[in-house]
């Protein structure tokens, strides 16, 4: 329910265009945003209502004591966010990744693995870019504290 990963942010918008609406009736606002409750409602309403709601708010109650689990773990890698972790053989201090995308982890058992690709700035001498980089997860039982999600 990739949708959901952007909940809250749906949610802020829609309540900060409400508010300016009744704080200013008179504003000035783009077609979109004139409908904007029409539409958005019932996106709210389906979400909402999704069975994997009680899931999702579980996953989220177990973060506040550091662990995850498997079946939920795409909520952590929400595109565009940072994840710092360090790479394998780095001994230094975790490095902060972009996550790009994150594929997988479906089935009926959801024991596929997930597919996680982030990428970061690099520069050296001669160029700054971005630097890709993949990861597999592979699937586990139970929970996981999150800080042993380093790959």
């Amino acid at each position: 329910m990739p949708l959901y990963l952007y909940k809250e942010e749906l949610e802020r918008y829609n309540e900060d265009k409400r508010k300016a609406l009744e704080e200013n009736p008179d504003l000035e606002m783009c077609e979109r945003e004139k409908h904007l409750q029409e539409h958005i409602a019932p996106l709210f309403q389906f979400l909402n209502t999704r069975p994997e709601l009680q899931q999702i708010k579980l996953e989220q109650e177990r973060w506040k004591r550091g662990v995850c689990t498997f079946k939920m773990l795409w909520l952590l890698y929400k595109p565009g966010t940072f994840v710092y972790s360090k790479s394998p053989g780095n001994t230094r201090e975790p490095e902060a990744w972009v996550v790009k995308s994150i594929t997988g982890g479906g089935g009926a058992v959801h024991n596929e693995s997930y597919d996680v690709a982030f990428w970061y700035v690099d520069i050296n001498r001669d160029k700054l870019g971005r630097v890709q980089h993949g990861i597999e997860l592979i699937p586990w039982d139970g929970e996981c504290p999150i800080e042993d999600l380093t790959w």
